[in-house]
């Protein structure tokens, strides 16, 4: 039996619509490594606030799957970098 899913036409676990703003052969390119230093970097002003940066990228998920860009929920094991005023 199929699942439903309320989840935005064209969001997937692999595809979102910030990953189709990159060019395939650009986003296929880039290792993993290097997407999580532009994300740490880019959430912590150039790495000004390097000691926030997983509470930044945690609170960034939520609000990216809260607004249906990504389909995956934070997990329970990472909401505790959230502080209270994230969640708001």
């Amino acid at each position: 039996m199929p699942r439903h899913s309320n989840r935005p036409t064209g969001v997937t676990k692999l595809d979102n619509e910030y990953v189709k703003t990159i060019p395939a052969d650009v986003y296929a390119d880039i290792p993993k490594a290097v997407w999580a230093a532009i994300a740490i970097s880019l959430a912590t002003c150039g790495g000004d606030t390097l000691d926030d940066a997983a509470r930044a990228v945690v609170h960034e998920w939520a609000i990216l799957h809260t607004n249906g860009i990504v389909p995956q929920r934070v997990p329970a094991s990472l909401r505790a970098y959230n502080r209270p005023e994230d969640e708001a």
